[in-house]
């Protein structure tokens, strides 16, 4: 009987300590994913803020002579047609 009692502190105890261990380990990967997660969105808030940045001033190209010139003039500096 004394043997039984034994038996069944000892796989409670186990029990207590997997479940004890489980959960320190959730915890651990969860903290691990949420800073990945942040480094991500902070990664690709820093890229769309670069591409609209970008996206401002850039080139085009001249419809009537393809010569490339900056987004921001309003007509080509080769053949001065105006930008549409």
């Amino acid at each position: 009987m004394f043997g039984e009692a034994t038996l069944v502190a000892v796989l409670a105890a186990s029990s207590l300590a997997v479940s004890v261990i489980t959960l320190i380990l959730v915890l651990v990967l969860w903290r691990r994913v949420k800073v990945q997660t942040e480094k991500a969105a902070s990664l690709q808030a820093g890229a769309l803020q670069a591409a609209s940045a970008s996206a401002g001033s850039g080139v085009v190209f001249c419809r009537s002579c393809g010569t490339q010139y900056d987004s921001a003039a309003t007509a080509c500096p080769d053949c001065k047609t105006a930008r549409a």
